[in-house]
């Protein structure tokens, strides 16, 4: 009995062997998107003659040299214009309460500039004051009051129409205290231990804590930068039209900037170096790079960043011919969160307008909305080692994508939906583990394009423009992915499934249409597991339903060599966890988004 067993085992050793050899020979064997890769040109440093100091607390007669260093970065940003020859600025130890503003001349030459902290960490460009001399509030332990000069009032909804909340509007002070966030509130009413309230009416900030607690014996810092919303001082680092710049070992934290704005802007610039800087606890977004007067950003490195817990989203915008490696967007949209403002623009990231562009090694983890979104204008792009977790919507979304893009070995779990793939063409997918993701692991998803006639009726013109994009998904490819559910009560959640919202797939006459995506569908190679196993209703059919995998692998003429093994997908899950140091752990905040037909388009999951 015993040999038989063992003779048994050995065969199955050996077909499991041969279907993995088959797998890689599959994967060496289909033909995927040729990209073209970015043509970089690095900064030649060697250049460099000038050398501007920056040193906190100096005399505001500096004149920048090591003995006699500026007091704050914008004067030696503004000596090293005036010298017009390449220069550096170390930037050392402390807070520069300010904001920054560069800006290039058309009629100039823009000479290389390198602005750095002495030692990467230590200098923080701050959007906040300290406030010190709180007063205790008479009949209420633990709450103290300050003067507040201020009248930043409340934002309305940036995305009328597109992003349904909870609350016409909203406000962007931050309170710190010892360099820990609380929580704002916006009524008096509302104040418990650790919040705040901005009482415009009058003129004062309210602070509440314990009942024996006391402000004077800690740190208080509240953002008041950037004071507003447009123009230059709109952002706590704006970039304008000013080429050839690298920003090196800086934190950029505590900017009080709306939903929509950035901490650090970066607008029409090109040839920059951006590294080892953390951009940070920011009330609105914390990086944006986008084009302006014509002049698209290009030639843009971005590696070793952290664009972490900021209110709405880490980082967005797009480029062309860029790196970015190494670099995270976790934590984000907390304030966004609060209002219902779960898609369309808060994520971890959300990149378009993008040529000729590699992305290696990105973790996006915890954020109250999407982890990465590619979304429109996607082209030669290449993102491989993505680590996407724990986020309230889809760890990776694909929208309007023109191709070619390829994801190569991405870690999607934890999520709403793993890779959430709409609108889009010429996109492969490959050696990818997407695992337990709540809703579905695959969702391909799409419409059928509007009539002219139609598309005259919607405004404003970007909107139009977006939906002429409308298509199901085509030419996507599936290659060498690992598939799956672990969690034994997750028997409904799909696998594959394909997406019908907004009439996605559905012909003129009714009837639905998914022979566009099967027929330029290619899957092969994969590993699957679900608690019912091959026999799980995980598969889409032809009418939204759902079949099992010997009919899933009828109905598309894929997947011949593809197995369910849901021992290899676990050790598989284990592995990716240990190497992200993160383990699945799906967001117990529930999305309050529950967008109606029309806003489809934007708030997809």
């Amino acid at each position: 009995m015993f040999f038989r067993f063992l003779s048994t085992l050995m065969t199955i050793r050996i077909i499991v062997c041969s279907l993995a050899l088959v797998a890689a020979t599959a994967l060496l064997a289909s033909p995927l998107p040729e990209v073209a890769p970015p043509q970089l040109t690095p900064p030649d440093e060697s250049v460099i003659k000038l050398t501007l100091h920056v040193r906190a607390g100096a005399n505001e007669d500096g004149d920048g040299s090591d003995a006699s260093p500026f007091p704050s970065v914008q004067q030696a940003i503004s000596a090293a214009q005036k010298a017009a020859e390449p220069a550096r600025i170390l930037i050392g130890p402390g807070v520069y309460r300010e904001t920054v503003n560069l800006v290039g001349s058309d009629s100039a030459e823009a000479h290389l500039l390198v602005i750095e902290a002495v030692q990467a960490g230590t200098a923080i460009i701050s959007g906040s004051d300290v406030f010190a001399d709180w007063t205790p509030v008479p009949g209420s332990p633990g709450r103290f009051s300050h003067g507040w000069k201020y009248n930043f009032g409340w934002e309305t909804n940036p995305w009328p129409g597109l992003m349904p909340m909870d609350s016409q509007g909203f406000r962007h002070e931050l309170l710190f205290i010892d360099g820990k966030p609380s929580r704002q509130v916006f009524a008096e009413v509302d104040l418990v231990e650790g919040t705040y309230f901005v009482d415009e009416d009058a003129d004062r900030i309210l602070l509440q804590l314990a009942n024996d607690g006391s402000p004077s014996e800690s740190l208080v810092e509240i953002s008041v930068r950037p004071q507003k919303d447009r123009g230059d001082h709109s952002k706590l680092v704006r970039i304008y039209n000013r080429d050839h710049v690298v920003l090196r070992g800086l934190v950029m934290h505590h900017g009080r900037a709306s939903s929509t704005a950035a901490a650090l802007q970066i607008l029409g610039s090109s040839h920059l170096v951006l590294e080892d800087c953390r951009v940070e606890w920011n009330s609105g977004k914390g990086f944006g790079i986008e084009q302006t007067s014509g002049r698209h950003p290009s030639n843009v490195v971005i590696r070793r960043m952290h664009f972490d817990f900021n209110g709405f989203a880490g980082m967005g915008g797009g480029f062309h011919d860029g790196l970015i490696e190494d670099v995270t967007t976790n934590g984000n949209n907390w304030r966004g969160v609060m209002f219902g403002a779960t898609g369309w623009a808060p994520c971890g990231w959300k990149f378009s307008g993008m040529d000729r562009v590699v992305i290696r090694r990105m973790q996006a983890v915890g954020n109250y909305a999407s982890g990465g979104w590619f979304d429109d204008h996607i082209t030669n792009v290449v993102i491989e080692d993505f680590t996407s977790m724990n986020n309230l919507r889809a760890g990776l979304s694909v929208e309007a994508v023109e191709g070619p893009l390829i994801v190569r070995n991405a870690f999607l779990a934890g999520n709403s939906v793993g890779l959430n793939l709409f609108d889009s063409r010429n996109v492969a997918v490959v050696d990818s583990l997407m695992v337990d993701n709540t809703m579905s692991q695959v969702k391909l998803a799409g419409s059928l394009p509007m009539s002219e006639l139609e598309l005259e009726k919607i405004k404003p013109a970007w909107r139009k423009n977006r939906l002429r994009k409308r298509q199901t998904p085509t030419q996507i490819t599936l290659i060498a992915n690992r598939i799956g559910v672990t969690e034994a009560s997750a028997t409904r959640v799909r696998l594959i499934e394909f997406g019908m919202r907004d009439h996605a797939f559905q012909l003129p006459g009714g009837e639905f249409s998914l022979k566009p995506t099967i027929e330029t569908l290619t899957s092969s190679a994969a590993v699957y597991a679900h608690p019912d196993g091959a026999s799980a209703l995980a598969f889409p059919d032809l009418t939204a339903g759902a079949v099992t995998f010997a009919a899933w692998k009828v109905l598309t003429s894929q997947d011949g060599d593809s197995i369910f093994d849901e021992e290899a997908l676990k050790n598989a899950r284990d592995s990716a966890e240990e190497k992200a140091g993160v383990k699945t752990n799906p967001s117990q905040i529930s999305d309050p988004v529950k967008p109606s037909s029309s806003q489809a388009d934007e708030l997809e999951l």
